[in-house]
């Protein structure tokens, strides 16, 4: 008995390490789920600020062009105005590379029908304008960029519409984050 004694101290000690790992073990794996949690909430509100941002500049990008060319009739003589009106649209597709980076194929049909929608716009304000340089009557050319610029319109609204649906989606249809190697609890974080 007397040797039980010597060592009830060391296995009392022992037991009591043996539940104190396990509850670092436990507390770990609790707090690698919080901050995984965390993680994934933080992404998604990152992805729908950057979306936004960037839809912004899109459509403001977009309408710019749109107004521009809806007042082809007084561009100045020369190209500068047409030049600025083609830099504008051709930052629509840098634009759209961005969104793809951002939200893949969500939206790229979309923003290629806004893209040729506005491109068409800027081609048909380019001939109106050198149509009335040649003497033209406006009367008989605004009919014409006025459809063309209203398609445009229409394009740049549904992209709008398309944008708000797939933000609100952002959240809901994200796979969670897998879990960090050597994860014992496999239920979701709550």
């Amino acid at each position: 008995m007397s040797f039980l004694v010597a060592w009830l101290p060391f296995l009392g000690s022992c037991v009591v390490a043996v539940a104190a790992f396990a509850g670092v073990i436990k507390s770990n794996n609790t707090n690698r789920a919080a901050i995984t949690a965390a993680d994934a909430r933080e992404f998604v509100r990152w992805q729908r600020e950057s979306l936004t941002d960037l839809t912004n500049t899109i459509t403001e990008t977009a309408q710019q062009v749109v107004a521009m060319s809806g007042g082809c009739g007084t561009w100045p003589r020369g190209e500068r105005t047409q030049r600025q009106v083609h830099n504008d649209h051709a930052k629509l597709a840098i634009l759209a590379l961005r969104l793809e980076l951002l939200v893949g194929d969500a939206l790229s049909e979309l923003m290629s029908l806004m893209q040729g929608a506005t491109w068409k716009c800027l081609q048909t304000a380019g001939e109106i304008h050198s149509e009335l340089m040649n003497g033209g009557r406006a009367e008989d050319l605004q009919p014409v960029i006025e459809g063309e610029c209203d398609r445009a319109t229409e394009t740049i609204r549904a992209f709008i519409t398309a944008v708000r649906t797939h933000t609100e989606t952002i959240g809901r249809s994200a796979t969670r984050p897998a879990r960090p190697y050597g994860s014992v609890n496999n239920a979701a974080p709550g």
